[in-house]
């Protein structure tokens, strides 16, 4: 059957890509409000400090508060993203937000073409096709490929890892060693949990090709792995050890979780708001149909994404993106599930063959119209417009705290200004003491402003269900601009009867 429809094959493998990126490219140049925004707003400011540092013609005053945006940012992967945007910025001769996600979806795209080699290579072109439908079609998968986030480069990255370490397996030359563990330190560089999948992958392949003794007297498994962890190791162990150790330790402080039923009741239900889980748990199926070491590789994909997700117990049940690498661990599962029921259509008539590649094109189409529909179903431009007119109505001098979205992110794109999150909660206010609370919360307020100069509010809900602050603050202090969408308390100026 795939000598017959080898032709028709390629097309389809052809049209799956070309489908697959003109579905992303819809609605391009739509502001990164959309999904996500914290995160993505925090690259584009990262990538705008970049850019005006790199700009020789740059204003003094932009290039400066550009710089100390970006510096205002706490360290986490590497600016590899945002240094390439910013790069691209200078060479197109301007800050075009849009830039980042061309460079999502094309990431996704190289990912997709070691998808389809690693997929092909141990199954089928024909089988490949299941594993690239879901692939590039899933809802989520669309929405993921277009943000600006490194967890695509680690997808990807990852991806090509798996095939060169499998192309490694079959001929373990020194072209395949110095590959995979350039490509595995990229990806562990860009971000550490790829450690976790390429890691099992690792200890997988290499004891499965050549047993315990020999791996650890050969050279090019002590090269592939020196490349592999040294890259990481400089950044996160030198570099940035500080925010290293606070990450390890919000883990540990959750470890709790590991034991707690309903934790892992909450992640499946989460996750399969993103990924339909019955596709999931039969594509897991497919693991078992794959020779040994495609199987490790499958393996390593699934596991590590659940390590990954006990290493993040609080985000993997909050945070969507942290579930990007469970998208190519389903799609590569498929293929031997595909590739099963393409060898019983040998034998069947023309019509139920007809029938199959039909279903497929119904998926691919199906998908894609959910898809499309959730892009255009918002539009987020007049929104970065409101937000860039409520930056012109700041006060041009003095620091500002306030409740805002995305803890000031938004306003620290689009209105060029620094906001600092206030640290209280609702929660934290009504844990004070009964006796006199609004003298103790008076000492936190005074102790937390400190040095501020306005208290700005977007987030209104939030803002109401801190009633002591909000009383506190109509109370003692007049109001120095209020507009659509937010309020500005001038901390300056207090009325008299401050105490």
């Amino acid at each position: 059957m795939t000598a017959k429809f080898s032709p028709w094959v390629t097309i389809g493998i052809l049209s799956i890509f070309i489908l697959g990126t003109g579905l992303r490219l819809i609605d391009l140049t739509d502001p990164p409000l959309d999904y996500f925004p914290q995160r993505q707003l925090r690259a584009a400011i990262i990538a705008r400090g970049i850019y005006y540092q790199l700009l020789p013609s740059a204003d003094p005053a932009l290039r400066a508060q550009a710089t100390y945006l970006a510096n205002t940012m706490d360290p986490r992967e590497p600016s590899v993203f945002e240094g390439l945007v910013a790069l691209t910025y200078l060479a197109s001769g301007g800050e075009h937000l849009w830039v980042a996600r061309v460079y999502a979806i094309l990431f996704w795209l190289l990912g997709g073409v070691a998808l389809f080699l690693l997929t092909r290579r141990i199954t089928s072109s024909l089988a490949a096709i299941a594993s690239l439908i879901f692939y590039f079609f899933l809802p989520w998968s669309v929405i993921f490929s277009r943000i600006f986030q490194p967890d695509l480069i680690m997808v990807t990255l990852t991806l090509w890892t798996a095939y060169t370490l499998y192309r490694w397996s079959e001929t373990p030359t020194w072209k395949w060693t110095i590959l995979t563990g350039i490509l595995a330190g990229l990806a562990t560089y860009i971000k550490l949990p790829a450690i976790f999948p390429i890691g099992l992958m690792f200890i997988g392949i290499i004891l499965g090709s050549m047993g315990f003794k020999q791996a650890i007297t050969s050279l090019k498994v002590w090269g592939m792995l020196l490349l592999c962890l040294l890259p990481p190791a400089i950044y996160y162990l030198l570099i940035i050890p500080g925010s290293s150790q606070e990450w390890l330790s919000f883990t540990l402080s959750l470890v709790n979780k590991w034991v707690q039923p309903s934790f892992y009741i909450q992640w499946i239900i989460f996750a399969g708001g993103l990924v339909d889980l019955g596709i999931a748990f039969v594509s897991f199926v497919g693991v078992w149909l794959l020779p040994k070491k495609p199987r490790l590789i499958a393996l390593s994909l699934w596991l590590g994404y659940i390590l990954y997700g006990l290493a993040f117990p609080y985000h993997i049940t909050t945070h969507e993106y942290y579930s990007i690498p469970l998208i190519p661990a389903i799609a590569f599962s498929l293929a031997p599930l595909a590739q099963a029921i393409f060898n019983q259509l040998k034998n069947q008539d023309l019509l139920a063959k007809w029938v199959v590649a039909a279903v497929l094109v119904f998926a691919l189409v199906y998908s894609g119209w959910i898809s499309r529909s959730i892009l255009l179903g918002k539009n987020y431009r007049l929104e970065a417009v409101s937000w860039q007119r409520m930056g012109q109505a700041l006060p041009k001098e003095g620091d500002l705290m306030g409740i805002t979205h995305e803890d000031g992110y938004r306003i620290a794109y689009y209105g060029w200004r620094h906001v600092t999150p206030w640290p209280y909660s609702a929660e934290d206010e009504q844990e004070l003491g009964s006796i006199d609370p609004l003298d103790q919360f008076t000492t936190l307020f005074k102790i937390a402003t400190g040095g501020q100069d306005y208290f700005i509010v977007t987030m209104f809900s939030q803002f109401d269900s801190r009633s002591l602050l909000k009383t506190y603050l109509y109370d003692n202090y007049p109001i120095y601009a209020e507009g659509d969408g937010y309020l500005i308390f001038n901390l300056d100026q207090p009325k008299a009867s401050v105490p």
